[in-house]
């Protein structure tokens, strides 16, 4: 069994284990609200939905620009993102987007904020969806 041990002060993460430490700077990003994430979509922000296909075909934002990057493949494709466009995370609620964001932000990509909420929240203020929107919970 290998033993990792990690420890986080105000500026880094620190891993350590018996065959390799790493040392990574803290990210300091700002978290997007879905009415603010709509606004910058409208202005051209593109959404980056890191679910997996099959999650989208079931329900998808309905937004100007949504491309698909599933955060399983982000580490290999992350560089087919437009480097200078604003980029908006999103995911189903939430948390997949804040774990992209953190990821694209410590590779160098500068205007990147992950959507609060996903498209649970998305779909309670009431904004657009491709796809069923589901209010109760089917048996």
């Amino acid at each position: 069994m290998l033993k990792v041990a990690y420890t986080v002060n105000s500026n880094t993460l620190n891993i350590d284990c018996a065959l390799f430490r790493f040392h990574f700077p803290k990210i300091h990003m700002s978290e997007i609200c879905t009415t603010n994430a709509r606004q910058q979509a409208k202005k051209g922000a593109l959404f980056v939905d890191v679910r997996e296909p099959a999650d989208l075909a079931a329900l998808a934002f309905d937004a100007p620009e949504v491309i698909n990057l599933p955060l399983s493949q982000l580490a290999r494709r992350w560089q087919e993102l437009p480097q200078e466009r604003e980029l908006v995370t999103v995911c189903f609620n939430g948390v997949k987007s804040q774990q992209a964001a953190e990821f694209l932000l410590a590779h160098g990509l500068k205007n990147v904020h992950p959507m609060r909420g996903g498209i649970l929240l998305w779909m309670q203020k009431g904004f657009p969806v491709l796809g069923k929107r589901h209010t109760t919970l089917e048996k």
